[in-house]
């Protein structure tokens, strides 16, 4: 495959920002519910990325997509949402960088239980949380309270922002951990975070990963420290892999994949995360009128079948 020169982003002719707005948007309900949790409804608080083409006393408008040119400028643009003003409740201008893979590492939130004592140390303890809604602690289960431990056991709280978290309230009984509690929490990941060494912000940008060869092997958008956006990966020769969309750090969309043979997506089986939950299942559906002619290697006639799969949440 050619490779084709891409044309770059003339702030002359494309004079937007990219940004990151949280604004406030209505939650309404067609269901019965008691009036006292109806009393307690609140509104919901959104969250858009792009380009801020417009803004003005009453409406914020935000670009998703736009097309280049064949003279290299920028004319149509699409997936634009319009935002009352007054509903905004911020907005962060995004620095576009595009970095190697091998410069990010990945971050999430893990209690840490040692014991301070200079000589014989406690071992064994271990604890996560649960969480409430928006990922906000409910509290700390030990889920192991180890052996051997003595009052001077240190609790502290590793990953991104763990400066946000507190835990000083530790119950210790017969050397073995009891009980902890927070003195100082914030909203808790489970999931990695993608962050920049020397960085405190999750990172925000393109992330690039190379063949040996110097080709291409993925191209990636990440929104603080989440997948998001669409996902470009590519075989050694040039060729596509795959194409995936990501909203937040979850599969979202329709998922295309390349293979020289159809494949039967019956045998895809969604995997149980670390500590031991079902994330939400995205089964793959093969679209049998989506099958096309898509591409033809150099000097071989060979054909490679465009299967498209459609994502459909399973409940």
């Amino acid at each position: 495959m050619s490779k084709r020169k891409l044309p770059e982003i003339n702030k002359k002719n494309f004079p937007y920002d990219l940004v990151v707005a949280y604004w406030e948007d209505i939650v309404g309900s067609c269901e019965w519910s008691d009036i006292p949790d109806i009393k307690k409804s609140k509104t919901a608080v959104c969250c858009s990325f792009g380009w801020l083409v417009e803004q003005n006393e009453k409406t914020t408008v935000i670009m998703a997509d736009f097309i280049f040119e064949d003279s290299g400028t920028i004319k149509q643009g699409g997936g634009h949402t319009v935002i009352p003003t007054k509903n905004i409740i911020k907005i962060k201008k995004v620095k576009i960088r595009i970095i190697n893979i091998l410069n990010l590492y990945f971050l999430y939130h893990q209690i840490f239980i040692s014991d301070t004592k200079l000589f014989w140390k406690g071992y064994g303890a271990k604890a996560d949380v649960y969480l409430e809604k928006d990922n906000y602690p409910g509290g700390i289960i030990v889920r192991n309270g180890g052996q051997g431990y003595s009052k001077n056991v240190r609790v502290s709280v590793t990953g991104a922002s763990s400066q946000n978290f507190e835990i000083n309230d530790i119950n210790i009984v017969n050397g073995t951990v009891k009980g902890l509690n927070f003195n100082k929490l914030s909203t808790w990941s489970r999931e990695p975070l993608a962050f920049i060494k020397d960085e405190k912000e999750p990172y925000t940008g393109k992330v690039v990963q190379k063949y040996f060869t110097g080709q291409i092997i993925e191209e990636s958008s990440y929104l603080a420290g989440k997948l998001h956006g669409k996902i470009k990966q590519f075989n050694i020769d040039g060729s596509p892999k795959c194409e995936k969309d990501y909203v937040q750090g979850k599969k979202h969309g329709t998922h295309i994949y390349w293979y020289e043979k159809p494949i039967d997506p019956s045998d895809y089986i969604p995997k149980t995360n670390s500590i031991g939950e079902k994330p939400p299942t995205y089964w793959l559906h093969l679209k049998d009128d989506s099958k096309e002619l898509w591409y033809q290697v150099k000097d071989k006639i060979k054909q490679l079948m465009e299967n498209r799969y459609e994502c459909e949440y399973a409940k």
